[in-house]
């Protein structure tokens, strides 16, 4: 080998020493920082001293004491006891159970011997009952014990701040001159989700309860933030700049993971998006979009969607979105959840608390509502509006149920049977919400001509109507638009089914609350399968109907 062939290897050599030493001491330092960040993030901090006593009284076995104990501890994002280590040595929450009418009196005592009351009504449900006390207590404490908050923060990992989860006054009435003050969280001005404070109280003072929209709102505040304006991310805390947890953001780019304190501007990240506070702006992830504050805007993502606060605007995922607070505005995926509703949602299953708006899917479930369901099975509380499906179940209607199968606390039932002259013996279920019914039955004929080519056979039909119930006294008029399937009971080689709608106007008098005669008359519209040529008859009947 020439000198000048074993220069060149050794200069070869030595250029790819040097790339190697690079890469490595590259390497080294970005893991460095990435260790840093998570130390700093993971350091555990100085516990001081700082104690919260939680004592329960009038608890029942539905309500029970450690139940509240645990909300309480959940909603504070702390630690809770039954009793002070020592006489005087820590603050503490009373919470005294009213029943009829069910509400919570919570009285907080600070180890200085300042002393608040405040009261609540609370919702018959025990879980929502026990939840309400929790935000009502979480409530006190934030407001008169600002410096042992911070002390339990301390102690236990911060949580309070971003989970400050405030009851609506709605169905929640509190004594005295109660009222809701929103108060920004943001020092700098930042738009924060608002706090409802609830005021002081007498403690002997009582409310009447209002239990038809005991719904709980959830606003979630967000303490200071430095502002910064892009957050660039690959899976935190590998991200830039540091520490963008107590930082908000107007443009966020992430390509696994991306965490961030808020968001107020536009979001894209290829996989999830987590935000610890608020998004206010539009934000898309290509798998999950995580935010544990409140939303206003735009969330999409191609697998699921979480808000933990209330969602202003349009939310919306391939798989599952879900807004534990008020949703107010578009919600629209395969399965949409809200904890109350203030606007649409579209899915193949929709479920949302107590409410306002629409709810479209194949199963649709809500609370109290106060619009529409549209839907094969469409489940409510109280309702006021329509439900449109095959079936609509409700705990009570003010409007118009229309379906097949209506069922509510007011639905009548009654059993029909009469005779027509097509079809001598026939049986009905009818079910009448108001001005509104549907009846589902059938009916026998014996000997019936059927086909082109007019075989003698019997024939059996099934089918439903809708119709309207009007009456005067004993006697009521119910017009009905019905659809029959009617289908000789011997096989043939030719088609003899054959469909039809029924056009009937049926009178009635019901001279005592438990029985009725009825008769009218119907045109048929017969649509045969085998030609789907229309044509048209016409039926008389007459029965009676027992309630």
């Amino acid at each position: 080998m020439t000198r000048r062939a074993r220069n060149g290897i050794e200069r070869a050599h030595s250029c790819m020493r040097f790339l190697f030493v690079t890469f490595l001491s590259c390497f080294l330092v970005v893991s460095s920082v990435g260790l840093e960040a998570n130390a700093q993030d993971a350091a555990p901090k100085a516990a001081p001293s700082a104690h919260l006593v939680v004592q329960v009284q009038g608890a029942t076995d539905t309500l029970q004491a450690d139940a509240v104990r645990r909300e309480i501890a959940r909603e504070l994002g702390t630690s809770v006891s039954s009793s002070a280590p020592e006489s005087g040595a820590a603050d503490v929450l009373e919470i005294r159970i009213a029943q009829q009418p069910l509400r919570a009196e919570v009285v907080f005592r600070s180890k200085a011997g300042k002393q608040v009351v405040r009261s609540m009504a609370l919702p018959s449900d025990p879980d929502r009952a026990t939840e309400t006390i929790a935000l009502l207590a979480g409530n006190l404490v934030r407001d008169e014990a600002a410096e042992l908050l911070r002390a339990l923060e301390s102690a236990h990992g911060s949580r309070a701040t971003t989970h400050n989860e405030t009851t609506a006054a709605t169905g929640a009435t509190t004594s005295g001159a109660a009222a809701s003050k929103d108060a920004t969280a943001s020092a700098q001005g930042n738009a924060a989700g608002a706090t409802a404070k609830l005021e002081p109280a007498a403690s002997n003072a009582a409310a009447p309860s209002n239990e038809s929209e005991p719904n709980v709102a959830r606003r979630i505040a967000t303490p200071a933030l430095e502002e910064s304006f892009i957050d660039l991310a690959f899976f935190y805390p590998i991200s830039y700049p540091e520490k963008p947890l107590q930082k908000r953001f107007r443009l966020e780019l992430g390509l696994l993971y991306g965490r961030i304190g808020a968001l107020e501007g536009v979001g894209v990240v290829a996989g999830v998006s987590r935000v610890q506070h608020h998004v206010h702006g539009a934000q898309f992830a290509g798998i999950v979009n995580w935010n544990q504050g409140e939303m206003r805007g735009v969330s999409i993502s191609g697998a699921v969607t979480w808000t933990a606060g209330n969602a202003h605007g349009f939310t919306g995922a391939g798989a599952f979105s879900m807004t534990r607070g008020t949703s107010h505005g578009l919600m629209l995926a395969p399965v949409v959840v809200a904890g109350g509703l203030d606007g649409v949602q579209g899915g193949v299953v929709s479920v949302a608390g107590a409410g306002r708006g629409a709810q479209a899917g194949v199963v649709n479930v809500t609370g109290d509502l106060n619009g529409l369901q549209l839907g094969l099975l469409n489940l409510g509380g109280k309702v006021s509006g329509a439900q449109i499906g095959l079936i609509n179940v409700s705990d009570e209607i003010d409007g118009a149920p229309i379906g097949l199968i209506n069922v509510s606390s007011k639905t009548d039932y009654s059993a029909v049977a009469y005779s027509s002259l097509q079809f001598p013996v026939n049986a009905a279920f009818k079910m009448r919400n108001g001005y509104v019914f549907s009846e589902v039955g059938g009916g026998f004929a014996f000997g019936r001509e059927v086909g082109d080519k007019k075989r003698s056979t019997d024939v059996a039909r099934m089918g439903a109507f809708l119709g309207g119930h009007l009456a005067a006294g004993p006697l009521f008029f119910a017009p009905a638009v019905g659809f029959d399937t009617e289908l000789p009971t011997t096989s043939s080689s030719a088609n003899e089914r054959q469909g039809v709608v029924r056009y009937r106007g049926a009178m009635g008098w019901q001279p005592v609350p438990a029985f009725a005669l009825l008769a009218g008359a119907e045109l048929r519209q017969e649509i045969p399968e085998d030609t789907g040529t229309s044509r048209l008859d016409w039926d008389a009947f007459a029965g009676v109907a027992l309630f």
